[in-house]
């Protein structure tokens, strides 16, 4: 039987035939590798260049329930008191001070295994502190005085059992926290911090 003459013809996919089989082929590969990559095998990671990888991870952004918050803390090597000593990092890190959306939280996450960055920031955060401690502009207490190197440390704060109330976030300063909570991730060397003290810039 015929189809009436005002039917439509049917629709094609653009492109030679070779382009449509080679879109479906490589739809395949993508799809089978989000599929075997979120179930737990290490085969897309063999065979697929790191690029391409992160397009396949859809599904494991995030397998499991958090149980901790993570923030981050900066501490200073007093010159005067020769040890470390918490130091208030939103001075330097203007940008939403009071969140974790704060560069310094960010630098802290991604850059905290990266000894390059961290040693670009100690030189920036001493360098910084030290002008306006000359300057007369550093703040009161307990760093009024230089400083000789940093120390870049995180907090891993257990969040409370499911169903009871999360508090908005509150910065805790390390000295309220417990010990095994903490975790030190970049320290300036004594030795050069105590010679930034002896010969300051």
């Amino acid at each position: 039987m015929r189809p009436p003459a005002d039917t439509p013809p049917p629709l094609r996919a653009p492109g030679p035939r070779w382009w449509r089989r080679t879109l479906v082929g490589v739809a395949a590969v993508y799809l089978g590798a989000i599929l075997v990559g979120s179930a737990g095998s290490s085969l897309p990671r063999a065979i697929l260049p790191a690029p391409t990888l992160t397009f396949t991870q859809v599904a494991c952004l995030f397998p499991h329930a958090a149980t901790h918050t993570i923030e981050y803390r900066l501490s200073a090597f007093s010159c005067e008191r020769g040890q470390f000593l918490e130091l208030d990092h939103r001075r330097y890190f203007p940008i939403h001070p009071d969140d974790k959306e704060n560069r310094f939280h960010r630098l802290g996450y991604f850059f905290r295994r990266e000894p390059r960055v961290m040693r670009a920031l100690e030189d920036h955060l001493v360098d910084r502190h030290n002008r306006l401690t000359r300057a007369g502009l550093a703040s009161p207490g307990e760093f009024s005085g230089p400083i000789g190197g940093i120390l870049l440390s995180s907090l891993r704060i257990p969040l409370p059992p499911v169903g009871e109330r999360i508090d908005r976030y509150v910065p805790l300063r390390t000295s309220d926290t417990r010990p095994e909570w903490r975790k030190a991730w970049y320290r300036t060397p004594l030795e050069r911090a105590r010679t930034r003290c002896e010969d300051p810039p």
